[in-house]
């Protein structure tokens, strides 16, 4: 999947043209940038899942094939309107409990409101999220992906990032390494463990660069 960024407008060749991507990107961007601007605007409100601040989801094509491959912005979009369907349903993402719920909500309703790569994209997303973050639950994610996923380079991709956290969860660890699954445990429960230990926290997230 190609990301193209405003960068590439810096070494644009005006004799040359644009290529297919690069309108494809703009045009895309311009396409759903109105989209954008609302969903900030309804979360700076702390709007409720039902207001009508978020009613221009209605509107949101939910099939742009092209605009999924190649534009990031577009594909936030999406996700947002999942969240807004799953917590419709009053189901939230809890930064301290158990999400098991949410994120089963977050496919589920991506499988059935979504369809052709738009709907493999966002499902790629969710599974790529639970492997990279090394999550318990990515082995059974997966698997329901490999099956729902119909676009081979997005299975493809996947399957790649999942050998290499195979390759890492079969790594053996030294004696003094512990791993602790810490989905059900509150920070401080986890760190009540190591009363009186010097730690070093490293802390990580998905999205974040390496």
């Amino acid at each position: 999947i190609e990301l193209v960024g405003f960068d590439m407008l810096d070494e644009f060749d005006s004799e040359k043209g644009l290529t297919k991507n690069e309108l494809r990107w703009l045009s895309s961007n311009i396409k759903y940038r109105k989209y954008s601007s609302l969903v900030r605007r309804a979360f700076r409100k702390e709007s409720k899942p039902e207001d009508p601040d978020f009613d221009f989801f209605a509107e949101l094509d939910l099939n742009d094939e092209a605009a999924c491959m190649i534009n990031r912005n577009y594909n936030l979009l999406i996700n947002d309107y999942i969240l807004n369907q799953v917590n419709s349903q009053g189901v939230f993402w809890d930064p301290a409990g158990d999400n098991t719920h949410f994120m089963e909500l977050m496919y589920i309703t991506a499988l059935h409101k979504l369809s052709g790569k738009v709907r493999d994209v966002m499902l790629n997303c969710r599974v790529s999220d639970l492997i990279s973050s090394n999550d318990i639950k990515a082995p059974s994610y997966y698997e329901r992906f490999m099956k729902d996923c119909k676009t081979r380079e997005l299975r493809e991709m996947t399957s790649d990032l999942y050998d290499d956290y195979l390759a890492l969860a079969a790594k053996e660890m030294g004696p003094n390494v512990e791993i602790l699954q810490t989905d059900n445990f509150a920070p401080m429960e986890v760190l009540s463990r190591f009363e009186n230990k010097i730690l070093y926290l490293d802390f990580w997230a998905s999205w974040c660069s390496p």
